[in-house]
């Protein structure tokens, strides 16, 4: 199915309804004003520079915190609704979504892969690439994809190299704080997972990678988990990265470890483009 589409909900299980729901949750967040969809450019903040077609320049912000947004005079420019009339920092994106700069139709955040660098990302919901969207294909709900895993912590969080969507990025390092072992297709793997806002992210690629899936590879987000011990792995909220919806975001990709062989049917399968004879581009 693709998100959106209108099913019987009195055919549907629970958990068949659950997925819809998350399907629909997922197709809100993909299109909206701050949504992967509407990336359209990333600035590199080095020094102060002034930050196309924006009214202000921008800067390192002191003791590499977030960026310093130097707004032009008379500029109609706040920061999670605050207005901006002088040298303010804006703080690095968290988890919850904050903090934004809106100025006019668009949004800005700022984003550090490591700590180190800082970029500017660049929103705007009304683009080419938001014109041609045209939803997500998503598989079935599959009971057989609701998994017991187990995670298996390091002694404390490890830095790992990763490769990335944006070559220029390979090489930075995720923080790694253990894996989960898990049985796919008969055979056992331990996923790498990294730390996000909190919550554990494997990025992994299967058998239906570049044949019926989104490549190079998925996510999917595990919660709740604090410490060794059992946890739910459901296959079925795989979701495709913002990379697979905007070229400007820079995704990791799948290591080693988390190549399954065994296909995995669950989740979203493809972004879908209107103006592609097969509906994706993958």
């Amino acid at each position: 199915m693709s998100a959106g589409v209108e099913e019987t909900e009195a055919v549907l299980s629970p958990e068949e309804l659950a997925h819809r729901e998350w399907a629909q949750e997922r197709l809100t967040a993909v299109t909206g004003a701050h949504g992967p969809l509407a990336l359209v450019d990333f600035h590199e903040v080095s020094g102060r520079e002034r930050v196309i077609d924006l009214p202000m320049s921008a800067e390192p912000g002191p003791d590499g915190q977030g960026v310093l947004i130097v707004p032009d005079e008379g500029a109609q420019i706040d920061i999670d609704g605050t207005p901006v009339t002088e040298p303010t920092v804006l703080s690095l994106l968290r988890g919850d979504g904050t903090p934004l700069l809106t100025c006019g139709g668009t949004v800005v955040d700022a984003f550090s892969l490591d700590g180190d660098s800082v970029e500017l990302r660049i929103y705007r919901a009304e683009n080419e690439q938001a014109q041609r969207f045209a939803g997500i294909e998503v598989y079935p709900f599959d009971p057989e994809l609701v998994v017991r895993g187990e995670f298996r912590p390091y002694s404390q969080a490890t830095d790992v190299t990763w490769g990335f969507s944006r070559e220029s990025d390979d090489g930075h390092d995720k923080k790694v704080p253990g894996v989960v072992e898990v049985e796919v297709g008969g055979k056992r793997y331990d996923l790498v997972a990294f730390l996000d806002h909190g919550l554990l992210v494997i990025v992994f690629a299967d058998g239906t990678t570049g044949r019926e899936s989104h490549a190079p590879g998925r996510f999917l987000k595990l919660s709740g988990v604090t410490g060794a011990g059992p946890v739910k792995v459901d296959f079925n909220q795989a979701f495709i990265p913002p990379c697979g919806f905007s070229d400007y975001f820079n995704c990791p990709l799948p290591p080693a470890e988390n190549r399954i062989e065994a296909p995995v049917r669950g989740g979203e399968k493809h972004v879908l483009w209107a103006d592609e004879t097969d509906g994706h581009r993958d």
